[in-house]
């Protein structure tokens, strides 16, 4: 393992419930996901673990290890990531700090966001973002504080505009609406409806949240980028 990396796992973030959108199923799918120092070359640091760490789970895959890969991104942004396999998973980015954090996807599509209640406080426009049944049922997993409540939703909306690739280029904050997928639940499970149903699995980190965002495929060019660019910075979309 290298220095400075922890990588954790999150599987079946579907198992036991059938998800459709338009005939799509989301399956059950495993999400690898890890951190970093952030510095130059991070990003390109964690994918190559997490494509090391998917053909550890699996050595009897014709994929080869290491995977020869490249990072780009798609004309709105999104990374992308192009692997000598036959198939590349979904990959996603989120910088909070001093930690660069990525997540792959075997299925469908990833997004990851991690979010400090630090980026919540004084003058913050909380009613232009979050809507008060949101930041009401959050409270319960914030402690009733204000700003990691609104951390967490905010984790959970950027989390799902990466799992479709669009990011916020044509959708307001308010208009994607986290709601509880099980009331009630002891831990965040959360659901988002954008062009398909978005799951969301989150988790404290620090003063904040990570959540991770899992999406149906409802094309085979669904999220392949319009144009591939690999002289430009990965951003974290």
């Amino acid at each position: 393992m290298q220095k400075g990396i922890l990588p954790e796992t999150l599987t079946g973030l579907s198992t036991g419930t059938e998800y459709r959108d338009a005939g799509a199923g989301m399956p059950a799918t495993t999400v690898l996901f890890a951190s970093a120092p952030s510095y130059p070359g991070a990003k390109r640091r964690l994918a190559a673990h997490l494509l090391e760490e998917r053909h550890r789970r699996d050595p009897l895959s014709d994929r080869p290890c290491p995977e020869k890969f490249s990072l780009g991104t798609t004309s709105l942004g999104a990374p992308y990531l192009f692997s000598t396999a036959r198939t590349a998973p979904s990959i996603s980015f989120s910088r909070s700090g001093a930690q660069q954090w990525a997540a792959i996807c075997e299925r469908g599509r990833i997004g990851i966001d991690v979010a400090s209640a630090r980026e919540f406080t004084g003058k913050y426009p909380f009613d232009r973002v979050f809507h008060p049944f949101e930041m009401a049922f959050a409270a319960r997993f914030g402690n009733q504080d204000r700003a990691c409540s609104a951390a967490l939703i905010w984790s959970a909306k950027e989390a799902a505009v990466k799992a479709v690739g669009t990011g916020f280029h044509f959708t307001d904050p308010r208009d994607v609406v986290v709601e509880p997928e099980r009331p009630g639940a002891a831990a965040p499970y959360l659901q988002v409806w954008i062009d398909r149903p978005i799951l969301i699995r989150s988790r404290r980190v620090d003063d904040g949240w990570l959540s991770l965002a899992t999406a149906a495929i409802l094309s085979p060019t669904d999220g392949m980028p319009v144009r591939f660019d690999d002289s430009r910075p990965v951003s974290d979309l």
